[in-house]
């Protein structure tokens, strides 16, 4: 082909000028729209962190569905082949799940809904999920047709259900669980189980020494004292030396005062001081000059009096103290006082103190 020939071409074969300007809108128009669409992507709020399992459980579920018809065989083993390399790790049988539950409601596999206010952790497999609940309360629902056998798992209880809804809550009482619907299997680690349906529940009860000590402050915070007596009495039949076991013992020399059983509640207290108390000496001792009454002579608390000074007192101990010493030791008593006062007591009480120590100087 000639030169000239070539430029015929050339010429011929050009785009109009109207069809390139149109072109160029089009190109721009089609930026534009993907500009606005790349911001309408980055308003939308990012996948929680279970995104990916329940995408995972639905592709699972799917394959596990109903089989087509038979197809040559030379095509199912071409859809074997592209299903492992297109599929890989999803094709395992019953992966595990991980993840942390915390406060809030979210949906770690299809079928399964969590509302959480506490602290757990999500376990087990993705058929057969485990929730480990330290504390607080969960909702669970779980809908009959997803087939999966869910577990909840406290210190106390083991709750297994394959579809309803309930609540399992873990707090110092121990761990209760209600349910709303359906039914569920609970078994608790003392031994006992309940078979609960909709509307009904229950409760399993601590039994570590810890646990038992936690049952009982609750129960005292209640105002349940006779409940937190056999709480503590239960926890210190486990631990028979330690901290826990002072504890244990001065929750129950507390819960029978508050009880009013003074008489129980004086002994349970001698028991502990005997003991050495350790670190909650100064509260036994309070406990023991409380039971011993405010009309109490000096020479049943003058001595924990003294201690409890040495450890710590409050301005009315120190106060009570300069009160028991003042007939034998004016100047040791006005040092006591001065002692109250350094410690900043309220109004009324600090003008006692002063009272009593211009009385001294007289």
């Amino acid at each position: 082909m000639s030169e000239h020939d070539l430029r015929r071409f050339g010429d011929e074969t050009a785009p109009d000028g109207a069809d390139v300007q149109h072109l160029r809108e089009r190109l721009a128009e089609q930026r534009q729209a993907d500009e606005q669409a790349a911001a309408l992507l980055r308003e939308l709020p990012s996948p929680d962190g279970y995104a990916e399992l329940r995408v995972r459980s639905r592709v699972r579920a799917t394959l596990r569905g109903p089989r087509p018809s038979r197809a040559p065989r030379w095509l199912a083993a071409a859809g074997a082949a592209l299903l492992l390399i297109g599929l890989g790790l999803l094709l395992r049988e019953d992966p595990p799940v991980q993840g942390t539950v915390a406060s809030g409601t979210t949906e770690p596999l299809p079928g399964l809904q969590l509302a959480a206010a506490g602290v757990g952790q999500l376990g087990g497999t993705e058929s057969a999920p485990r929730v480990d609940w330290t504390s607080g309360t969960l909702r669970v629902e779980v809908e009959p047709s997803a087939g999966l056998d869910v577990e909840v798992v406290t210190s106390e209880a083991r709750v297994r259900v394959v579809g309803t809804v309930f609540r399992v809550e873990r707090n110092g009482l121990g761990t209760q669980v209600g349910v709303t619907r359906g039914r569920v299997d609970v078994h608790c680690t003392d031994g006992t189980g309940h078979e609960l349906g909709g509307g009904e529940d229950a409760i399993c009860l601590p039994v570590t020494a810890s646990g038992l000590l936690a049952r009982a402050r609750a129960l005292q915070g209640l105002g349940e004292h006779s409940g937190a007596v056999e709480a503590a009495r239960q926890g210190a039949s486990k631990a028979s030396e330690g901290p826990i076991a002072t504890e244990l013992q001065l929750v129950e020399a507390q819960a029978l005062a508050g009880a009013g059983r003074r008489d129980e509640a004086s002994l349970a207290v001698e028991q502990l001081l005997m003991g050495g108390a350790a670190h909650r000496k100064a509260d036994a001792l309070r406990l023991a000059i409380r039971l011993a009454g405010s009309e109490a002579p000096c020479s049943a608390i003058e001595p924990r009096l003294q201690t409890l000074s040495e450890l710590g007192a409050t301005a009315a101990e120190l106060g009570r103290l300069a009160d028991c010493v003042a007939p034998r030791d004016t100047i040791r008593a006005r040092a006591l006082l001065l002692r109250a006062l350094d410690s900043k007591p309220d109004g009324e009480e600090k003008a006692a103190l002063r009272r009593r120590l211009r009385a001294l100087r007289r």
